[in-house]
């Protein structure tokens, strides 16, 4: 196996307030296995690293680092915070890091690709690299920082950094040794093991009481890991909006009809911590044009909207929405037989006033068991640790019917929401010419009592 790359390669960039630093420029491949972080332990032994970390969704990725460890900090992964900013689609980037170079970046399914999280001295040499990057990967959605001279994404990557899994330190690592050196060793080795022996056998007997605190801290130990563990998987796949009413205010205020233009459909979607929406209209009369349309459009909402057009026959507008990402705190889940009885019952007071309300099974989270770094095995479940389970949830009716919904807003995360007009549609309780369907899940903690 390679060795990992000399700490020359390595930046380091630390917050000496906080005592925590990000780490660029890790070594990083792809792990093929049932338990990743088992693989990924040992592979970090072999390679001569002081740390690890794995990440990824469907296929892992394991990054190893050989680094100065200073006592009492925490080291996060650059490329593992990015990877899991970006988990809803292929990105690359590049990043300006202050006074170390331009950072080189690609991410897909939340595990980072190799041959990317290098800094290099100049940004044409970034950009070169990247290039032959594309050509491998066609469907990378490209970032870059050349005409941001401010480095926001780094200070994105400090502020967002501990949402990250931290660098697994390697608690031993096997070397090679002279003979004569291991000779001795043995030597000495076995004297202590006749010392340790007698010892047994004559010394005093040990109070167990004294282990107590050991145990206490090595409990603690394991809890934390867990909990890091349960926080990080939710950062990977919990995704979605806290709210949806923001956007139904915004469809409400796009004309139907607009210069001969009809709207046909409106579709918003949760990512990157806000709403991606689109609005597209199609052409209806010889007299409408693009340039009417543009212009009629602008004076309505007096912004810039992205306008694109299918030059005869179709416009498509274009905007985003800043929202609140719903929240992952564990205490604050319901649990599933409350979701059940209490938030249907919310639901069927409405049932009338829509086409279909839908709620799914309720399906687990799975959590990658974290690695205890002294045995590189898998830790035992926590029994007290809640039990994290997800549903669907999809209702579906009249625009005007979802202004209803205020009590169960923020009991779910809002993934997307789609209007359509249909000009014959008939009109009746649960009926209308503006339709609109909304996703998302409600997340439950199936440990606690209803």
């Amino acid at each position: 196996m390679k060795r990992h790359p000399s700490r020359d390669s390595v930046r380091v960039i630390e917050q000496e307030d906080r005592k925590t630093a990000l780490v660029f420029g890790m070594h990083w491949s792809v792990v093929i296995g049932a338990r990743p972080q088992v693989l990924a332990a040992k592979r970090a032994r072999a390679a001569g690293a002081t740390h690890f970390v794995c990440t990824g969704q469907r296929t892992s990725a394991v990054g190893l680092v050989a680094i100065e460890r200073r006592t009492g900090w925490q080291y996060w992964s650059a490329a593992a915070s990015f990877a899991l900013q970006h988990a809803s689609q292929p990105t690359a980037a590049i990043i300006r890091l202050p006074e170390a170079g331009f950072w080189l970046i690609a991410t897909r399914n939340a595990a980072v690709l190799s041959r990317t999280d290098r800094v290099f001295d100049s940004y044409e040499q970034a950009c070169e690299a990247l290039s032959a990057l594309v050509q491998d990967i066609p469907t990378l959605h490209l970032v870059s920082e050349d005409d941001d001279p401010h480095g926001h994404g780094y200070r994105a990557l400090l502020a967002e950094g501990e949402a990250s899994p931290r660098l697994t330190f390697v608690a031993w690592r096997v070397r090679v040794v002279p003979k004569s050196i291991a000779f001795g060793a043995c030597v000495v080795l076995g004297v202590a093991g006749g010392v340790a022996v007698a010892w047994f056998h004559f010394g005093p007997r040990p109070n167990p009481a004294e282990d107590t605190p050991r145990q206490l801290a090595q409990a603690e130990s394991h809890a934390a890991a867990w909990r890091d563990a349960r926080r990080l998987a939710a950062l990977a796949a919990w995704q979605g909006g806290a709210t949806f009413f923001p956007v139904l205010d915004r469809f409400r205020q796009l004309p139907v009809v607009l210069a001969g233009w009809v709207l046909a459909e409106a579709d918003c979607r949760w990512r990157d911590a806000a709403w991606h929406c689109a609005a597209t209209y199609g052409r209806q009369t010889v007299v409408a044009t693009n340039a009417v349309f543009s212009a009629q459009y602008a004076a309505l909402f007096n912004e810039q909207d992205a306008i694109a057009f299918l030059p005869f026959s179709q416009a498509q507008v274009r905007w985003t929405q800043a929202g609140e990402t719903a929240p992952r705190d564990f205490s604050t889940l319901q649990s599933s037989a409350w979701i059940e009885r209490n938030f249907s019952t919310r639901l069927q007071r409405y049932e009338p006033a829509f086409l279909r309300l839908s709620m799914g099974t309720s399906e687990p989270l799975l959590i990658p068991p974290p690695i205890d770094p002294l045995t590189a095995q898998p830790l035992s479940l926590d029994p007290t640790a809640p039990v994290l389970r997800q549903r669907a949830i999809e209702i579906e009716g009249p625009l005007r019917s979802f202004a209803l919904l205020d009590d169960i807003e923020t009991a779910a995360a809002w993934q997307q929401i789609t209007l359509r007009w249909s000009a014959g549609s008939p009109v009746a309780i649960n009926q209308s010419p503006l339709h609109l369907v909304l996703k998302g899940e409600i997340r439950e903690n199936a440990r606690d009592n209803p």
